[in-house]
């Protein structure tokens, strides 16, 4: 029987962040309040006005206070950040609205429900038929989802138009540059990957692979601290390439040696030749007759 766990909450750095500028506003007011408090003082001390009197403004000015904490408004910079909340969640309804062009699944019921979807005619303008309808039907699909969300339509109209730029972008750029582009963001993805696992792997030898370096070797594993081609003698305090070369080398060796036994997962296989021979009998009944090159 599958158990099922439950997550414990973790709060995004924008919620942190929110609850920070909430307190620095209402330390703001604070501080407002009585400076507030002072110059009302001044002023009764000026006219020569009673302590009743100063008393009796003390209490309105409370009472201002409270009902000026009770309608304070959120600063521009916070409404913008709820607002790129909620952006992202309509670019995200809008690409589930629209039919997706590479869709595999194996439930043919899905892939006739994606087929079923509208996709955007790139070769026709925007606001023209058939594009203009799949806007009005996005546009009245979206609204109800967001009412009181301060989203106006002209900004929804704005989102919608991005994504059937992007589409556009996709449909005219080149199949031999995109595959290009595609290849780049893999190979940076494999590399900051394995910059993970090497940072994890020092954290966790971090007392042998210092004393093999002489160093603390904590602020290296820090790419923004990486220089290329600097000298020590030249920049003092800032590693050079040749310095940190030595220290992913001394992480590597230390990971082979954890390994034990397993090491040969990293043999490299060179095939020296390559032969085809006939899938025998009792192995290619488990597959198609599609799947064999000369057939069964």
């Amino acid at each position: 029987m599958t158990r099922i766990c439950q997550i414990a909450f973790n709060s995004s750095d924008e919620y942190k962040s929110l609850l920070a500028k909430i307190k620095e506003m209402e330390k703001s007011m604070v501080d407002v309040r009585d400076e507030l408090t002072m110059m009302h003082k001044a002023i009764c001390a000026g006219f020569g006005q009673g302590n009743g009197s100063q008393t009796s403004a003390s209490v309105s000015l409370d009472n201002l206070s409270v009902a000026a904490s009770s309608i304070v408004r959120i600063p521009a910079s916070i409404a913008s950040e709820i607002s790129c909340e909620n952006k992202d969640k309509v670019f995200k309804l809008i690409r589930g609205y629209m039919r997706k062009d590479k869709f595999t699944f194996n439930y043919p019921a899905l892939v006739s429900a994606n087929e079923a979807k509208p996709r955007w005619e790139t070769d026709v303008f925007f606001n023209r038929s058939p594009n203009k309808e799949i806007v009005a039907n996005l546009l009245g699909y979206l609204l109800p989802k967001f009412v009181g969300q301060g989203i106006k339509t002209s900004e929804f109209r704005t989102m919608v138009h991005t994504n059937f730029r992007n589409t556009a972008c996709k449909d005219r750029e080149d199949p031999m540059v995109r595959a290009a582009t595609n290849a780049r963001g893999r190979r940076a993805a494999r590399e900051t990957e394995h910059f993970n696992c090497r940072v994890m792997a020092y954290v966790l030898n971090k007392d042998v692979i210092d004393a093999l370096m002489k160093r603390n070797c904590s602020r290296l594993m820090i790419r923004s601290t990486m220089s290329e081609g600097e000298s020590e003698d030249e920049f003092p305090g800032r590693p050079c390439k040749r310095i940190f070369n030595n220290l992913i080398f001394n992480i590597d060796e230390i990971v082979k040696e954890n390994l034990g036994n397993n090491i040969c997962q990293l043999l490299d296989r060179n095939l020296a030749s390559l032969s085809e021979k006939p899938v025998p009998n009792d192995i290619a009944l488990c597959f198609p007759p599609w799947t064999l090159r000369d057939g069964p």
